[in-house]
């Protein structure tokens, strides 16, 4: 009897390989087909391994790496993508346009913002006018993000001061083509038209009539160069005429002396 188990075909083993149990008279069919460790070789490119990791079924495929056939170079295009229906050859290394990926400068935050994720083919977009992308005060060279600088895009900007308040650049006033020499911070600048409407609005009015002033000059100047163009004109029809005259006797002078040498000529010969 203990020789009878030893080689009983109905009698259950292990694989040594995948030890999974199974009957004595299925061994040649569990070595050559159904263990997922034995040798296995690719028939594309020839690579040598164990039927999991050139396949990518069984235990590969459990741990959820990447097959052999998914690398090789010599394999067949017969991937194909779930989100654009294209086919590869690395699944691992094709990079889908609709998939959608998360802002590297928001992440979810970007992405509750936006409801979703942005896909693969609008990110280079998104970079350029993300509200959480670097940005640098263009005033004191402060770094932070384009939402903290600007205040753009905050919901309650009461609530989320942004660094152009706290800005130590002074601006000029509003009114300064009125004549305010005054240079304040930017938080400071509202509160400051507030407190001198009377003064910027006479210096509003100051400038107005400055304004006229040079524009009545204006006027005379242009009524005098237009007085001395027409003058300019008057002598220039003069001169043409001069000129014509001048045109015409050098003409009547021409033809009387090709008359005389018309003449000499004439006479030489007889």
């Amino acid at each position: 009897m203990e020789d009878h188990r030893k080689t009983c075909p109905e009698g259950p083993i292990h694989c040594k390989l995948c030890s999974v149990t199974y009957l004595r008279k299925d061994l040649k069919t569990h070595n050559s087909k159904k263990c997922d460790i034995r040798p296995y070789q690719c028939e594309y490119c020839g690579h040598v391994g164990t039927y999991a990791s050139i396949t990518g079924k069984g235990h590969v495929s459990l741990l959820g790496c990447y097959s052999h056939y998914e690398m090789c170079e010599q394999y067949p295009l017969d991937h194909q993508c779930v989100t654009c229906d294209a086919k590869v050859k690395r699944v691992e290394k094709h990079m889908c346009p609709f998939e959608q990926v998360k802002c590297p400068f928001g992440g979810e935050v970007c992405a509750f913002e936006l409801q979703g994720h942005i896909q693969r083919k609008d990110i280079q977009n998104h970079k350029k006018e993300c509200k959480y992308r670097p940005y640098t005060c263009e005033y004191c060279g402060f770094t932070d993000t384009y939402k903290a600088i600007t205040g753009i895009g905050i919901f309650c900007i009461r609530s989320w001061p942004r660094h152009y308040d706290k800005c130590k650049k002074l601006f000029d006033c509003p009114f300064k083509y009125a004549g305010c020499t005054h240079r304040i911070p930017q938080n400071e600048i509202h509160a400051h038209c507030q407190t001198n409407v009377h003064a910027h609005l006479k210096m509003v009015s100051l400038s107005h009539k400055q304004l006229i002033v040079k524009n009545e000059k204006m006027v005379q100047k242009n009524e005098e160069l237009l007085g001395d163009s027409d003058k300019m004109a008057k002598k220039v029809e003069e001169m043409g005429c001069k000129y014509e005259m001048m045109a015409r006797a050098n003409e009547s002078a021409i033809d009387e002396l090709l008359k005389r040498i018309d003449k000499l000529e004439r006479h030489r010969c007889s």
